[in-house]
């Protein structure tokens, strides 16, 4: 909600907020009335700490700050039944009367140029720290190196496949990795590359 129509009222901690989502004004705890964006602070009413209670955009037209015992602590001096506060995707904020485009109130805190750059920095390094970061690229798996085994008495390339891979069929994998057009025929003494 960009607008605080007539007869309506904030507490402290209640805002309204531009219709762009950027420019948020609020009434807060400690009784000052800000206008922040991107970039932080752009107007604020200087009543810090003066024990505001409420924000009301009055039937008369008039916007005022009231203390908790009802006495003005500071108003916009306006006037003009059924006028509203509007808040502005140009940062400003402004009292129109009724008729929607009279203006009646406003502390000229529009955006400048050189304001809207660093809004647009401020809002893309916000976008940044918010961005979920990008899943690390999972590491390439390590690849076993292969084992050496030097051909025993009685050995055959079918007992040593059962013995490094459980399965006496695998010994054609053996006989690949070490060139061996025989399988029948391994020497005791000989060294063979066990591929993982």
């Amino acid at each position: 909600m960009n607008v605080l129509s007539s007869g309506s009222v904030l507490k402290p901690g209640d805002s309204i907020t531009s219709q762009n989502g950027r420019y948020r004004l609020e009434l807060q705890s400690d009784g000052n009335l800000v206008l922040t964006g991107p970039t932080g602070l752009a107007w604020d009413s200087d009543t810090r700490g003066k024990s505001v209670a409420t924000a009301e955009m009055q039937t008369d037209g008039n916007f005022v700050l009231y203390g908790a015992d009802r006495s003005v602590v500071w108003t916009a001096d306006t006037t003009g039944p059924g006028a509203q506060l509007v808040l502005q995707d140009d940062r400003n904020l402004v009292i129109l009367a009724a008729d929607g485009t009279t203006l009646l109130w406003t502390p000229n805190c529009y955006v400048t140029e050189a304001e809207r750059a660093a809004e647009e920095q401020a809002i893309a390094d916000e976008q940044a720290q918010q961005a979920p970061a990008a899943p690390a690229a999972p590491a390439p798996a390590a690849t076993p190196a292969p084992q050496t085994y030097t051909v025993q008495r009685g050995d055959t390339l079918s007992a040593i496949a059962k013995r490094f891979y459980g399965h006496a069929g695998e010994y054609r994998r053996i006989a690949a990795a070490n060139n061996i057009a025989n399988p029948d025929l391994i020497h005791p003494g000989q060294q063979l590359v066990i591929p993982a």
